[in-house]
């Protein structure tokens, strides 16, 4: 069976909402992710499932204001501050993806080596600039 929500309640400066699970524990969810996520007909079509709201075209930061269970706890219900739409995401979804989630991959920084330096085929400056042969090297290399 699903976990269901026991309560909720919005951060301090309204960029997160905490879900308190029947079950214990909680998660801890970024506001802009559940108004990207409202499952009312309004934001997701019922259909197809293409959202509906592109939340990086609104002019106010999204910011909740208030948030309870609803439906016996198999509904979260968020109010924004700069809008009237009232989200409704559910227990079960959200649940899972708090469960489901990985931990990010291990970042790759830019300002490390990709390959050994050996590795990289290397043709002096002005042959390339010289001409086709000198770039082919390069580019075969």
């Amino acid at each position: 069976m699903s976990e269901t929500i026991a309560g909720a309640s919005v951060g301090a400066d309204g960029r997160e909402v905490t879900v308190r699970w029947t079950g214990g524990g909680e998660s801890v969810f970024p506001a802009l992710w559940l108004r990207d996520h409202c499952e009312t007909p309004e934001c997701l079509h019922p259909e197809t499932l293409q959202r509906l709201v592109d939340v990086f075209d609104f002019e106010e930061p999204v910011r909740a204001i208030a948030a309870e269970a609803a439906d016996g706890g198999r509904t979260l219900s968020v109010r924004w501050r700069a809008e009237e739409h009232q989200s409704r995401l559910s227990a079960a979804f959200l649940h899972s993806m708090a469960e489901g989630r990985e931990p990010a991959p291990a970042r790759t920084l830019w300002d490390q080596p990709l390959a050994p330096e050996a590795d990289l085929p290397s043709v002096p400056y002005q042959a390339v600039m010289a001409g086709d042969a000198g770039l082919r090297d390069w580019l075969e290399g």
